[in-house]
């Protein structure tokens, strides 16, 4: 779970037959009837088999867990298993405690031999082995044994049934969660899967060379384990491709390439993912242990990454895995976003060959939120012809009226400061302001689904101004005209504070 920390001291509470304790109201129970050797049966609490039961039952455990979080408690609940965790071994003591006697008040059966409740920093919760010392999760024991004694079955026939089949994607679409390319070396396995027909589960096939190679990393790789919390993201990378060729931006690095005479005949989702592979091999010695949060508006490819490929195309497949091999070689922890192609203008241009855009405000959307908030004393994402202040900072080296080039350089110690960057740095420019001092001023789209909203909100001071009229006050200074499809943007002035949060 997100909410672990490192070294965090874990308990559990298991409810004995969880169920049972929801009554089914009287009118209802004859919906839930049943014949069994020959006499009528109707259920009078909740069963197991309701396709609607677990979602009634989490609303009544969802109910609890808010009432001891609203005690400050740290807990988590999944139907009948409740985790609770603490830095401080005895404080979490008294919370078990309490949550057990809250529990038993409200009449739950609580099954003791299921619980752990000695505060501990290994547990075993969700069929998962959880280490907050290791930071890590791991499959228990049995899991593996599980998995190597299935492996071993079909593996020896060289062959296998529908049921066999299944069983295997079962047992691995549960390991994802601990083993590290579990969902990679599924992807053979679960194609394997649609060459059987239905109704035919004892019908043998012989198990192809792909499936066997999975079936082998599976059966060397239960051992393996993933982080509870991963690192924070260190490079941002976004790209696109064009039928030019494709580009990139990592961080402040700005990369593009053409297209070789077979790789033109691509389908556009290929090229897409092979700009994130070409970016990521060109910088391979700077990003050496990095974690990487990619950026693009291609869903395809934002599908493949986090799902470590599909079983559609067998060409995004092998691409996705030289791309995840290449990043594991290097260490890397790969991330991906969705990112709006609007307002990805710079890594589209490059990919297009283009003259990169530059946006600027003009005086009459700028003064009115001077008027209200100050007036900057920098400009740290301009040029001498869009900064909207005396003082700037640029991004090109050449500039000899800039007071430094790169604003992600150096930290920021500026009293009030303007920040009108591409839309893609956005979430650069959110992890910088931890090192930074003072109060910005920063220009971002209206975009309410975005994984960065968040951050922004809790950063901000008071509530945004809205920009009106972009199609009058904004321009791109690359073409001096308004940008493509202003009239979908909508751009918001935020003023936060620096400083971690």
């Amino acid at each position: 779970p997100e909410f672990l920390q490192d070294e965090d001291y874990m308990t559990r509470i298991d409810i004995c037959q969880a169920y049972f304790h929801v009554p089914i109201a009287e009118n209802h129970r004859q919906l839930l009837r049943l014949v069994y050797d020959g006499e009528l049966l109707q259920m009078t609490s909740l069963p197991f088999g309701l396709s609607s039961a677990p979602h009634t039952f989490a609303s009544i455990t969802n109910w609890l867990a808010e009432i001891l979080r609203s005690r400050g408690w740290r807990v988590i609940v999944y139907l009948d298993d409740f985790l609770l965790a603490s830095q401080d071994r005895d404080r979490l003591t008294a919370q078990t405690q309490e949550t057990i006697h809250l529990l038993e008040y409200l009449g739950w059966n609580i099954n003791r031999e299921k619980c752990e409740t000695t505060p501990t920093r290994t547990i075993e919760f969700l069929g998962l082995c959880w280490d907050t010392h290791k930071n890590q999760i791991s499959l228990p024991q049995k899991k593996k044994s599980a998995i190597h004694n299935l492996i071993h079955d079909v593996y020896g026939r060289q062959s296998a049934t529908l049921r066999q089949v299944q069983q295997l994607l079962g047992l691995f679409n549960f390991a994802n969660f601990a083993i590290p390319r579990g969902r990679l070396h599924c992807r053979h396995t679960q194609r394997f899967l649609t060459t059987f027909r239905q109704g035919r589960e004892r019908e043998r096939r012989l198990i192809p060379s792909e499936v066997l190679s999975e079936l082998h990393w599976w059966n060397s790789a239960t051992s393996t384990t993933s982080p509870i919390k991963k690192k924070g993201v260190t490079h941002f990378l976004t790209t696109d491709a064009a039928d030019q060729g494709w580009g990139a931006q990592l961080n402040s690095s700005l990369l593009s390439g053409e297209w070789s005479a077979s790789q033109k005949h691509w389908h556009s989702n290929r090229k897409e993912l092979f700009a994130v592979y070409a970016a990521i091999k060109h910088e391979a010695q700077a990003l050496y242990g990095a974690h990487v949060l990619v950026q693009s508006d291609n869903q395809t490819l934002l599908a493949y990454i986090r799902k470590e490929g599909g079983t559609k195309s067998l060409d995004l497949l092998e691409l996705t895995s030289e791309l995840l091999n290449l990043v594991d070689e290097l260490h890397i922890e790969l991330s991906a976003a969705y990112l709006p192609g609007r307002y990805n203008g710079i890594a589209d241009r490059l990919s297009r060959k283009r003259v990169l855009p530059e946006w600027h405000l003009l005086p009459e959307a700028t003064e009115p939120i001077f008027k209200k908030w100050g007036t900057p004393e920098v400009d740290l994402f301009a040029s001498a012809e869009s900064a909207v202040v005396r003082r700037y900072v640029s991004i090109d080296s050449r500039d000899p009226y800039a007071i430094f080039i790169d604003a992600f350089s150096r930290a920021w110690k500026f009293d009030l400061a303007w920040v009108f960057p591409p839309p893609n740095l956005i979430p650069r420019i959110l992890n910088h302001l931890k090192y930074c001092r003072g109060v910005v001023l920063i220009v971002a789209p209206k975009w309410d689904k975005t994984f960065w909203l968040p951050d922004l909100k809790q950063r901000s001071k008071e509530p945004p101004l809205t920009i009106n009229n972009l199609d009058k006050v904004l321009i791109d200074l690359s073409t001096q005209q308004t940008p493509p499809e202003v009239d979908r943007l909508c751009l918001q002035v935020w003023r936060i504070g620096c400083g971690d949060t």
